[in-house]
């Protein structure tokens, strides 16, 4: 969280072109923070201003990090999808309740790594709405598919029609997001 409090001072240097204060200055709070391993790019007006790896992409190995890693970034990166998300409902270019397969020039099923959902249409109707609030019907991994066959399957109906603001001042709606029910559910 320390790393994140200095990110206006890193992208300062960076404007600035002082690499050397960036490089320092991201490796004094990773050691104070206990990071082992980061990538940091630096984007202005649609140009990579600056990009660096830090540290090690194993610590075991001691393997040094380098561009390429791939980070597990668990729910810091939801937070950046909805917010570029949004800004594609903004711009008009994204429709939060229209399904999203209409974007797309052919079924999902006939991608490689939706193939397991042939046959089971409710695919049609999974918006970006259903994808920001988890109420598509999947399960969090296909790796933990609660029958353990490592399958995409649709566990609940996706919600279409959640309450929002509108309809809640015009009927006796609540703002609860239904439940899933699934056989995980006990």
């Amino acid at each position: 969280m320390k790393l994140l409090l200095y990110l206006p001072l890193i992208l300062a240097c960076s404007a600035s072109g002082q690499t050397l204060s960036i490089d320092s200055t991201v490796e004094k709070l990773m050691d104070s923070a206990g990071v082992t391993g980061l990538c940091l790019g630096v984007v202005r007006a649609d140009t990579v201003a600056y990009v660096q790896a830090y540290g090690y992409k194993s610590t075991a190995t001691r393997q040094k990090n380098d561009t390429a890693t791939s980070f597990y970034a668990t729910s810091f990166s939801k937070a950046v999808f909805a917010y570029l998300v949004m800004q594609l409902v903004d711009e008009g270019k994204l429709d939060l309740d229209k399904p999203l397969f209409t974007y797309l020039p052919k079924p999902i099923p006939e991608y490689t790594n939706y193939k397991d959902l042939e046959g089971d249409n409710r695919w049609q109707l999974i918006t970006a709405r259903n994808c920001l609030d988890h109420s598509t019907g999947f399960p969090n991994w296909r790796q933990y598919n609660p029958r353990g066959n490592k399958k995409l399957e649709i566990f609940f109906t996706p919600e279409s029609d959640l309450p929002t603001p509108e309809k809640a001042s015009t009927s006796s709606s609540s703002f609860s997001k239904p439940s899933p029910t699934g056989p995980w559910k006990t």
